[in-house]
């Protein structure tokens, strides 16, 4: 009977729970650039109460290549192994890459959905309690 009247408060709780949406509910123009400093960096336009602008996020910090496949995991390093070029299109927050599979492996294409990785927190991208960072406008690699 106890565990009744808990259910209403633990459902009121929920929201409360969750501070951060994923960023393809209220970002867009994303793309992925390839910078010398950060690695793969994921950039997108995002709005919030407090913020409407562009934010930056490293992808290290949120994908791994595993044996060929990218998977969300925290501080994957996507980038060492991954140099062949990853991408993402508008519209649909799905990275592509072209990644090793293992030293001396022929690169193959592998594709993951963003959506549950990457929020938008107050604006300003996010994985794995990673806060990326805001930039000004679209950059070009050498402004990130």
């Amino acid at each position: 009977m106890q565990l009744l009247t808990l259910i209403p408060a633990i459902l009121a709780a929920l929201p409360a729970l969750s501070a951060a949406d994923s960023f393809a509910d209220s970002c867009d123009q994303y793309r992925v650039l390839k910078t010398d400093e950060k690695g793969y960096v994921l950039q997108a336009k995002c709005s919030s109460d407090s913020y409407n602008g562009y934010s930056a996020l490293q992808l290290d910090w949120c994908v791994a290549n595993d044996e060929g496949d990218i998977n969300a995991r925290a501080n994957g390093g996507l980038t060492s192994s991954c140099s062949d070029g990853c991408s993402i299109m508008t519209g649909i927050p799905e990275l592509r890459c072209l990644c090793d599979p293992q030293p001396e492996g022929e690169f193959r294409a592998s594709t993951l959905d963003l959506t549950p990785t990457v929020t938008n927190n107050g604006g300003i991208l996010e994985c794995f309690g990673q806060t990326g960072w805001e930039t000004s406008e679209p950059a070009s690699t050498s402004a990130i």
